[in-house]
């Protein structure tokens, strides 16, 4: 699929430019007598070649879901009043084409609601023990979802309560057995957390959200929604199925996880 006016104008341009290039070439050569005649004829031809690719990209309407498409598909659901699914042509006029692998953005102030890595250790991003309930929550999925250290203070309450803190640096640490459909709901929750605990703020910046309520809270939403969500996935125009979430293997798969103890097993 294809937006029609990005496409046809890159497409345009690139026949027009195969045609006349001999042309143009004959033209421009007498003219390229100095070293800065040559690198600005060069750089301007670079920067054009570049804007066009630019362009030709914009005009593309992919139906396979990755993570950004993934996020900005959830975050426009959930806002729908309807709980309509947005269509590949929808989340295409709101992705970015250069983005941080793993950045989570408003669909439409933009603004960063936090950054999720897929695939961590989990022993490798501890510092401190988990609470006692993490393991509890997750026992029925293939995934467990935790703060990064980074953004994580201690409660003035339990010494075993965290609390979120600045942008949401999540991580998702994919048990043993995990499939497809594990990644995809895992990383619907991680979008979840990041999209609560940004409207409980008011600001990504302000601190004194308990990091385990709001995972406990976007793990409610994700339950209640989840399925409706997929189903009208298909009759929205995406692939099911289709999902590009992870490159390559996890660092590890955790095979135990109880509140003392945390074993990962290193992925091949």
């Amino acid at each position: 699929m294809s937006n029609p006016r990005l496409a046809c104008f890159a497409y345009f341009f690139c026949v027009l430019m195969f045609f006349y290039s001999s042309k143009i070439g004959t033209l421009i050569v007498p003219y390229i007598t100095t070293p800065w005649t040559t690198y600005g004829c060069l750089f301007t031809l670079v920067a054009l070649h570049l804007v066009i690719n630019y362009f030709g990209v914009r005009g593309l309407i992919l139906r396979s879901l990755n993570r950004q498409r993934l996020a900005v598909a959830w975050i426009m659901y959930q806002k729908s009043e309807q709980s309509s699914v947005p269509t590949p042509l929808q989340v295409a006029e709101r992705e970015r084409i250069f983005e941080r692998f793993g950045m989570i953005r408003d669909v439409d102030t933009h603004e960063q609601l936090g950054h999720c890595t897929i695939g961590s250790s989990l022993s490798g991003i501890l510092r401190d023990p988990i609470p006692s309930e993490l393991p509890e929550l997750f026992q029925q999925e293939q995934y467990l979802i935790w703060f990064d250290q980074r953004c994580l203070l201690r409660g003035t309450g339990k010494a075993e309560t965290p609390y979120s803190a600045g942008v949401r640096r999540i991580h998702i640490c994919l048990k043993e057995g995990y499939t497809l459909s594990d990644q995809f709901k895992a990383w619907v929750h991680a979008v979840e957390v990041c999209r609560l605990g940004f409207r409980i703020h008011g600001s990504a910046n302000v601190d004194g959200v308990a990091a385990l309520d709001v995972i406990r809270t976007a793990y409610d939403a994700v339950a209640v929604h989840i399925a409706d969500f997929t189903s009208k996935l298909q009759s929205a125009g995406w692939n099911p199925g289709d999902y590009a979430l992870m490159t390559g293997s996890p660092a590890a798969v955790v095979t135990l996880v109880v509140s003392t103890a945390i074993e990962d097993k290193k992925s091949q």
